[in-house]
């Protein structure tokens, strides 16, 4: 009698354990998985008393440190040991949610997404500080005060801004103040301009960090006085800019070198010589130099 009834008990005994503890553990090796650790959460260290509270959220491997409780959680790192311990109310679960999206087509193309959309209100510029330095014929200058011929060089500082839009071509507006000084016949001439107008530049090179650009303005001189003898003559001026720079983004920021060609269209407006008037009265002199620039890239 005895016997069936320890055969009994035990045959309920492997029944509960096979279908209660058994069913309980984990059926194969838990691997750690990714999760996102709270602001203002306490890491202590595994091995001795030491710990720090996370200032801002962080993305870290765990995995329970005890399967059944899952109250404490072991924190990876990144060579794969585990060296933290963390409350599990302080982890953030989110595989599940991910896998809630929808997986992307391997045979579809994706477009790259453009820089101006629906939902992007901010518009992008670049602001260029160039120093250019003009070689200017002043040719007309000799001629008309009976001067030797003599080339003036110019210091030129230009403020430009464009706008980076979807277009194949580049738009902005340019400021321009250029001062020159040279001497003839033992007289000193100097020459004040000021200018600005819209410019239109494009690229047609880019490799890397470097871009290669052309570029066309017109600018209006409401300032363009040239001084002799303390004599002034003042003009209107038309200027037509003509220009081919590089850009080389640099750890130091973005700088550019290139080369202008500037077409001066000038007009007689008033002048102080009373005694010899400024003749002709319209004429055209040009310059051409070289310019060095930063580029301050940013947004409204």
């Amino acid at each position: 009698m005895k016997k069936p009834l320890f055969i009994f008990l035990n045959m309920i005994f492997l029944f509960c354990y096979e279908n209660f503890v058994m069913a309980s553990e984990p059926s194969e090796e838990i691997k750690p998985y990714r999760v996102y650790i709270k602001p203002q959460s306490i890491l202590n260290k595994i091995n001795g008393n030491e710990g720090f509270v996370t200032t801002r959220g962080v993305y870290a491997y765990v995995i329970d440190r005890d399967f059944y409780k899952k109250d404490k959680m072991l924190v990876f790192d990144k060579k794969g040991n585990p060296i933290y311990e963390v409350d599990s109310e302080d982890v953030v679960l989110f595989d599940k949610d991910i896998a809630l999206y929808p997986n992307p087509k391997a045979d579809t193309r994706y477009p790259i997404a453009q820089t101006y959309q629906a939902t992007n209100k901010n518009l992008y510029l670049n602001t260029e500080f160039n120093i250019h330095f003009d070689q200017i014929k002043t040719t007309k200058f000799s001629e008309i005060n009976n001067q030797e011929n003599e080339d003036a060089v110019g210091n030129r500082f230009e403020i430009k801004s464009k706008v980076l839009s979807l277009f194949p071509v580049d738009f902005g507006v340019t400021f321009n103040y250029e001062s020159s000084t040279w001497s003839s016949n033992f007289t000193d001439v100097a020459l004040d301009i000021f200018s600005f107008g819209p410019f239109l530049q494009k690229t047609f090179y880019e490799e890397n960090n470097f871009q290669a650009l052309v570029s066309f303005g017109a600018e209006v001189a409401p300032i363009y006085r040239v001084q002799s003898l303390g004599i002034n003559d003042h003009f209107n001026g038309l200027l037509l800019d003509f220009g081919l720079d590089g850009t080389w983004e640099t750890q130091y920021g973005k700088w550019s070198l290139g080369t202008h060609y500037r077409r001066h269209d000038m007009t007689l407006n008033n002048t102080e010589n009373k005694v010899q008037p400024f003749a002709p009265s319209n004429f055209i002199i040009n310059s051409y130099g070289f310019m060095i620039g930063y580029t301050y890239a940013w947004k409204l």
